[in-house]
């Protein structure tokens, strides 16, 4: 029995090895606009990950669509680490939702996820009162730094959930074989 048992247990730690390495994909860390967040356009967007990941944009992207589902803007890898940008034009008021993926070129894990935003109406200038000539200031819009916390990525839940159970096993495993040893 004692065989048996530290095989099982050897075969529930293997696997935990094996399958912690593969949980590390490309999320998403934070974007700007951040999930929620009301900008005016045209805007830099920009999404940050934790890994880098592959430069292909048929494999890692980022597309911006309306709220009838039409894409509006899209863009990727920045070739400055693990981020992408999407330069928005300009945008009717209203709601937007980011969509991304990357696949990370270690192991070709690939992560989905989505964000959302709302662009607002432009302010519309308005007439001078005097003929003097008034200083114009140019307002541009500066990152949140705040997570983009809309992103989903449902792979890592199912390894993570996986390596539980495989962990739950070995253990009742365990007291099963100790408990059968007892006289």
């Amino acid at each position: 029995m004692t065989r048996l048992l530290r095989a099982l247990v050897g075969a529930c730690l293997l696997a935990l090895i094996v399958i912690f390495p593969v949980v590390g994909h490309a999320e998403l860390e934070e974007s700007d606009p951040a999930d929620g967040e009301t900008i005016n356009t045209p805007y830099t967007m920009t999404a940050t990950f934790t890994e880098d990941f592959s430069s292909d944009p048929e494999q890692s992207f980022i597309r911006v669509q309306n709220a009838a589902g039409e894409v509006v803007a899209s863009g990727g890898h920045d070739d400055e680490g693990a981020a992408m940008t999407v330069e928005l034009p300009a945008l009717p008021p209203g709601e937007y939702t980011a969509r991304w993926q990357t696949t990370t070129v270690e192991d070709s894990g690939v992560e989905r996820g989505t964000f959302t935003f709302n662009v607002e109406a432009a302010a519309t200038p308005q007439p001078a009162a005097s003929t003097t000539p008034l200083p114009t200031q140019i307002l541009t819009p500066t990152p949140s730094g705040q997570p983009g916390t809309g992103a989903s990525g449902a792979g890592t839940d199912v390894l993570l959930a996986l390596a539980a159970g495989i962990a739950i096993v070995g253990v009742l495993a365990y007291f099963l074989v100790r408990r059968s040893r007892v006289p």
